[in-house]
């Protein structure tokens, strides 16, 4: 269900009835949003509006114990509506040789870290792989309740989640497109079906 098309005035009601959120990809996280107003011009297109939905969404999810997935945009949000910054241009920010995005999104890939003994590497089972990758930005400083959970080759955080996961409902971000790979890929498939198995368990 897109909660961007659900009416303001029905959004609690629809989010009642859901198990779980994802948060995709899409336009730049407003700067203002983690202290660098100033520094706009830097960035794409916004959109106000489903930033606030979005801040609004974690926030309830979070009160409501719900499953949690990020991808590319949702994982910045997420690490931003929990206090975090972001580079707000990596090919400005960042002397890095890695391509983070391509003129060929479909084709532009590149390596990941997978650090050991978080649910990343759980879910995986690998200690590293190639994701494909469409961003120019990145998190910046990591917001206090999360902890890395892979990095790729210039240190940029590709993944994120619980520092401390006792007690904690399932919450796992990627800055990479899960959905675009081949299933096989131990990065791809192996998130969406833990992720769904979670919602699972969250309605019962």
């Amino acid at each position: 269900m897109v909660m961007y098309d659900i009416a303001k005035d029905s959004l609690e009601m629809v989010f009642d009835e859901c198990t779980a959120l994802l948060l995709t990809g899409g336009r730049d996280v407003y700067p203002g949003r983690y202290g660098k107003e100033y520094d706009t011009a830097r960035c794409g297109k916004f959109d106000f509006y489903r930033d606030s939905l979005e801040f609004w969404l974690i926030e309830d999810a979070m009160e409501r114990e719900m499953p949690i997935l990020g991808v590319c945009r949702g994982q910045q949000i997420l690490n931003v509506a929990m206090g975090g910054t972001l580079y707000v241009d990596i090919p400005s920010d960042i002397n890095s040789l890695v391509h983070h995005r391509c003129t060929d999104w479909e084709n532009c890939r590149h390596s990941v870290k997978v650090l050991p003994n978080n649910l990343l590497s759980q879910i995986s089972g690998v200690s590293n792989g190639k994701v494909t990758t469409n961003h120019h930005q990145a998190i910046d400083r990591i917001a206090d309740d999360f902890k890395v959970l892979a990095v790729s080759n210039d240190g940029i955080i590709e993944s994120i989640g619980w520092k401390d996961t006792l007690d904690k409902p399932f919450l796992i971000a990627v800055q990479w497109h899960p959905e675009r790979m081949d299933t096989l890929n131990m990065l791809s498939a192996p998130i969406a079906r833990k992720f769904l198995e979670a919602a699972d368990e969250f309605r019962n």
